[in-house]
């Protein structure tokens, strides 16, 4: 069986990610600052708890052969996940594995019915004498831009309500995150252009997110200047910065090189959407780009014309 853990009881999982105690992902749910839930085999005395961080990924720790919680985790999906997360609009399932690779494949293997596919995620370490060598970073600002703090008179300052919606989609409450996040907008005016903010906060340690909100707006270097000034309140404040991403998004991975993260450390994380055709149409896709199977690749997208 699966329980939903609750909030009041998150303490009890600590012992399952002591391995990961600097991981803001983790530990900004675990400690009540970021949004999310936790699933565990027992509520007393949980050996397997998966945490699911709204809007962007689940991570499984604990026992991965744990025979009761993996037979039930197909169910699981289907009956309790899904519906809340295509609700919110989140329409596929991404999981990452906390800790030793061992077990994962009995985990996946439950869930086939699903068709999971294999994708890169990866991790970088943030090197301080690395970003000290770009130098200063106020005078590259554009004209007619300006950098600036996210604040509770900020966020009122747009109109728009892109700041209020990223906070709140990540953040247990906008006043949490001032409490204890870090962010910064590139503005246009009253108009939030860019961001870079800890999407996951724990102590001593913030997720970084960034995000540009217009095309129009995009490779001027706005959103790097609003990271810029992130990184630079991390390193008054003794914070650590982290940054993750998947494989395919290279722009990111650039950014990161460029701001001095680095000793990339690639691992494998597991997606499949939640709505059937969805899924087989995806399926497809990931066939033919990733084993050029064209056999298989007609048969899903026959299963999904149905």
């Amino acid at each position: 069986m699966i329980y939903e853990l609750p909030v009041q009881q998150y303490d009890r999982i600590t012992d399952i990610f002591r391995e990961q105690i600097n991981h803001p992902i983790i530990w900004g749910i675990i400690n009540g600052n970021n949004q999310g839930k936790v699933y565990v085999d027992d509520t007393e005395k949980p050996k397997t708890a998966l945490i699911w961080a709204r809007f962007e990924i689940f991570i499984l720790g604990g026992d991965k052969e744990n025979e009761s919680f993996n037979r039930s985790l197909e169910s699981f999906i289907r009956e309790r996940i899904a519906p809340e997360s295509l609700q919110i609009g989140d329409i596929a399932f991404q999981l990452e594995f906390a800790g030793a690779n061992t077990g994962e494949g009995t985990v996946i293997d439950r869930l086939k019915s699903y068709l999971p596919k294999a994708y890169g995620r990866c991790a970088f370490t943030f090197n301080e004498a690395r970003y000290r060598e770009l130098g200063k970073w106020h005078d590259q600002i554009p004209f007619g831009y300006s950098v600036e703090k996210i604040t509770p008179e900020l966020m009122e300052r747009d109109k728009e309500g892109v700041i209020r919606e990223e906070l709140e989609n990540f953040w247990v409450s906008p006043e949490v995150f001032f409490e204890k996040g870090i962010g910064y907008c590139t503005m246009q005016g009253d108009k939030a252009v860019s961001s870079c903010l800890s999407v996951y906060a724990s102590e001593g340690n913030i997720e970084i997110g960034i995000n540009t909100y217009d095309r129009k707006h995009r490779n001027k270097g706005l959103a790097t200047l609003a990271a810029r000034a992130v990184l630079e309140e991390c390193l008054q404040r003794g914070i650590t910065p982290h940054w993750k991403t998947e494989h395919f998004r290279y722009a990111s991975i650039r950014l990161a090189n460029k701001l001095g993260f680095e000793n990339r450390r690639d691992y494998m994380a597991y997606y499949f959407f939640y709505r059937e055709q969805d899924n087989l149409v995806s399926s497809a896709y990931y066939q033919l780009k990733e084993f050029g199977d064209v056999v298989t690749a007609n048969d899903y997208v026959r299963r999904a014309k149905g």
